[in-house]
């Protein structure tokens, strides 16, 4: 029977092998993504000196003079005092040459809160190293194709990873600590069994993770099974409209609408204000959740946009249970969801996982061989 489910394991490995060692490989290089980029570019995200802040409105008012035919969409000021304020951008609709329209490419603007000064600009639309690697990750470079093949592919490492339990489990108590040790000592065939066997268990239950979480992306069945799991149903609350005339007011500034959302989000990391498209929309401040274990979770305010005035809160914590569910894939995914220390657990478990392809490749190998010269010492 052991012999079944070894070559289950085996053809099942050397069919999904390379795709595997390609998300494992590409997960670890994206663990630390926002850490390296901010370190990378220090003067962009970081200031060196706190003093008065200038009101947003004068920040925003910089950011004009310097992109006259855009248009701001987003202003996100961090509770920390040293990050540097992030204006998003974007280029106002107009008629091409020929005849066609252009714009909605956002462009971000790192201004210093204290100064006014531009630190950096960032395009999110341009292709940087970790773009590659994220769209290598979630979809192999060949859209929704890649897609579909990483969601089949989850079914099958799913399958390795059972077969590979059931092989593992020793049929003595005496065999327990050779299946939980690597041997050091022994020959480079024994050291490869064992990394791959040995580290195999000990990386399992975190694969497991790594493969629940992502079929939400790959599946629409699977984001509706989280509903289903904590009795709940789609749904958000509707949208709100200003109340006060229009025209009857000017809209009310940047500064008064931060000063809005830290009243009501006074622990929050950051402050995202969205001005509204139309005459009717309210201004929306948006804040990651102090409710939730991450910061993929997000909590909302709508003020009338014409006189301030609440129109409507909304907390992550009174969505629905299957939305907040949702909200702890990526986070539990990416290793983010208890900061560093996750996150170094998540890289070292990637990090790992990736040599499986490569030593049950050589475990096969060194079995072919072994089989030969049995044959041939038989002649």
């Amino acid at each position: 029977m052991k012999n079944i489910w070894r070559n289950i394991h085996l053809w099942l490995g050397l069919a999904a092998g390379l795709i595997f060692f390609t998300e494992c490989l590409s997960g670890t290089l994206l663990v630390f993504e926002d850490e390296i980029t901010e370190a990378l570019h220090a003067s962009r995200y970081q200031v060196n000196q706190v003093s008065q802040a200038i009101p947003l409105d004068s920040l925003a008012n910089t950011v004009r003079m310097k992109m006259p035919k855009g248009k701001i969409s987003t202003i996100k000021v961090y509770s920390n005092p040293y990050r540097t304020v992030e204006i998003n951008v974007k280029e106002k609709k107009g008629k091409e040459k020929g005849g066609g329209k252009r714009g909605g490419k956002g462009i971000i603007l790192f201004l210093n809160p204290y100064t006014a000064e531009i630190t950096g600009q960032l395009n999110p639309a341009a292709p940087t190293f970790f773009s590659f690697m994220l769209d290598l990750h979630q979809s192999l470079l060949i859209g929704k194709v890649g897609k579909t093949i990483l969601g089949i592919s989850t079914f099958v490492v799913l399958i390795i990873l059972i077969t590979g339990m059931v092989l593992w489990f020793p049929k003595k108590r005496k065999q327990l600590k050779a299946r939980l040790k690597v041997k050091t000592d022994g020959s480079w065939k024994r050291i490869n069994h064992d990394l791959h066997v040995v580290l195999g268990f000990y990386c399992s239950f975190f694969i497991l993770i790594l493969l629940v979480t992502s079929l939400s992306w790959s599946f629409k069945w699977a984001n509706t099974a989280l509903y289903t799991i904590t009795g709940s149903k789609p749904g958000f609350p509707e949208k709100v409209k200003s109340l006060s005339p229009q025209g009857s007011v000017k809209t009310i500034s940047y500064q008064q609408a931060l000063e809005a959302g830290r009243k009501q989000f006074s622990k929050a990391p950051y402050w995202s204000i969205s001005m509204p498209k139309q005459a009717d929309e309210p201004i929306t401040i948006t804040s990651a959740s102090t409710d939730a274990l991450h910061r993929n979770g997000f909590d909302n305010l709508s003020l009338d946009q014409r006189t301030g005035a609440i129109l409507q809160v909304s907390l992550l914590k009174d969505m629905p249970g299957g939305w907040q569910l949702r909200r702890y894939m990526k986070p539990v995914h990416t290793g983010a969801i208890g900061g560093i220390p996750t996150k170094l657990m998540a890289f070292f478990v990637s990090l790992i996982s990736a040599t499986f392809p490569v030593t049950g490749t050589i475990l096969w190998l060194n079995r072919i061989r072994k089989k030969k010269k049995t044959v041939q010492l038989a002649k």
